[in-house]
């Protein structure tokens, strides 16, 4: 594969070109091997201290090390012909240790866990192609012993501010920046239930009008009873039954293990078509008593989605689909419903991004003292996920392609060779979708034609497939015996 660091931190300015060159030398490292230990990921001794040093240096930060992807991130943005889909959550990283707790950490959903959050803004196009970062706020809480009724007396005397709420609606400003700055695309937040705040709804009422929103709503909200005395007050859940019926859609979602019940990313889990019916309106929410900073009303869009009886078995614990979509984006039609309700599924692209940062990236393993210096490892480590991504859905997305699209001939004709039972190479580049299979398969995979790879296998296939492709042109260029350099003939090596 290309060098692609070198593009996502071209960029990058630290105040100091030696810390930009290491930058670089440190993000070519970390990709080649993004499961394995830092202390192997580099050559010798000099090389990891000096990228042990770079995490540590005061002058680097996370902002620091991201703003060059955040640029390229802009740059393909700025390329899609689709709508533009910003993509916002919050994940937890658990950075608990047997013994020695890394310092600056706090705890988490549980007491007795320590560790940080992530919320990242992921961009991709109509379709679910991701482009890069935007935006990523990390941040940790206090180490406190405070029942979960004592937090929320607490929260009720701080700013909005200084909530962790807060974080939905500085994701939302950065995209409505975005959408300042390219009128010409429209562009849409999507975000899931915990998203479900009054204020972010508020925020679409300053903003462009190429800024839309898609949030599955949670709460029940006071709102105008349609049709009735304005002063007359009703709740969302009891207008979901008077909104128009637009029609029955068919849908492809995620199905559930039906040993765990718990929801999968990965294709191998199950993957089922299902008929939904979709009824859509336009309600005016209001905002709470204790909110006086926002408008009192809004307006709002509702698509509300519901899973026919009998289209499927369901599995232990796993409910029907049932979905209550708040959005600025039109419903006249169904096929407009239904391009709602399209966007909100590519919502499931950033829980791709988190399981590729845990389970590709091993970022929960990583063993740093301080909290300072796991953030900068994070957000290298973050650019490399998207990275990975990127590769699997290209992979997935265009199986008829040459797959020198993305790989080099050297790669291609090794991997080939190495399923050959001659041992021979192919005379032509085979189609992505065959090449994956056979990565696929040193990761692991079984060939089955019910299921797909997931993004883990497909990767993992990719680290062996440098080994194999190294031995290849091993035993299969000759050697060239290139001129020592100064250094070399000094017995040196060169070294970050």
């Amino acid at each position: 594969m290309t060098d692609w660091t070198s593009d996502e931190t071209q960029t990058a300015n630290f105040g100091d070109k030696r810390l930009d060159r290491r930058y670089s030398r440190v993000m070519k490292a970390l990709s080649s091997n993004p499961s394995d230990s830092l202390a192997n990921v580099v050559a010798n001794r000099n090389d990891r201290e000096a990228l042990y040093q770079f995490f540590s240096n005061n002058k680097v930060d996370p902002e620091k090390i991201l703003s060059s992807h955040y640029a390229q991130t802009i740059s393909r943005a700025e390329a899609t012909p689709t709508d533009l889909l910003f993509l916002n959550d919050t994940t937890e990283i658990n950075l608990t240790r047997p013994n020695c707790q890394l310092e600056g950490v706090g705890t988490t959903s549980a007491d007795y866990l320590y560790g940080m959050y992530l919320h990242p803004l992921l961009v991709c196009d109509a379709g679910g192609l991701p482009l890069g970062l935007l935006n990523a706020q990390m941040w940790t809480r206090e180490i406190t012993r405070l029942t979960g009724e004592e937090r929320r007396e607490a929260n009720k005397n701080k700013p909005f501010e200084e909530k962790e709420s807060y974080r939905w609606i500085k994701g939302a400003q950065t995209v409505v920046q975005y959408a300042e700055d390219h009128p010409d695309q429209r562009c849409v937040y999507v975000a899931d239930r915990e998203s479900d705040i009054y204020s972010l709804f508020a925020l679409s009422q300053a903003s462009p009008s190429n800024y839309n929103f898609v949030i599955r709503g949670c709460i029940n909200r006071r709102t105008k009873r349609s049709g009735a005395n304005p002063n007359e007050i009703a709740f969302l859940h009891d207008q979901i039954p008077h909104l128009n019926k637009k029609g029955t859609i068919r849908v492809t979602v995620k199905t559930k293990n039906t040993n765990t019940g718990v929801e999968s990313d990965k294709q191998s889990s199950g993957v089922c078509e299902i008929k939904a019916d979709v009824s859509a309106g336009t309600i005016t929410i209001l905002r709470a008593h204790s909110n006086s900073r926002d408008s009192k009303e809004v307006a709002v869009h509702v698509v509300y989605v519901k899973e026919k009886e009998g289209t499927r078995k369901l599995s232990t614990n796993e409910k029907p689909v049932e979905w209550l979509l708040i959005t600025s984006l039109p419903i006249d039609t169904l096929e407009e419903c239904l391009q709602v309700v399209n966007y909100y599924k590519v919502r499931w692209q950033i829980e791709i991004f988190f399981l590729t940062l845990k389970q590709c990236c091993n970022i929960e393993e990583r063993r740093l003292e301080t909290y300072e210096r796991y953030v900068n490892c994070l957000s290298c480590y973050s650019i490399i996920a998207w990275h990975i991504m990127y590769i699997c859905y290209i992979c997935r997305t265009y199986p008829d392609v040459s797959c020198e699209t993305i790989f080099t001939r050297d790669e291609w004709q090794a991997i080939t060779a190495r399923f050959d039972k001659d041992a021979k190479p192919a005379k032509k580049p085979p189609k992505m979708a065959d090449f994956v299979m056979l990565i696929a398969q040193l990761g692991g995979y079984k060939l089955n034609p019910k299921y797909q790879p997931g993004v883990k296998t497909i990767y993992r296939g990719v680290e062996k497939m440098v080994v194999v492709v190294e031995d290849w042109l091993h035993f299969r260029k000759p050697k060239n015996k290139s001129k020592p350099s100064n250094s070399e003939k000094n017995g040196q090596k060169d070294t970050w």
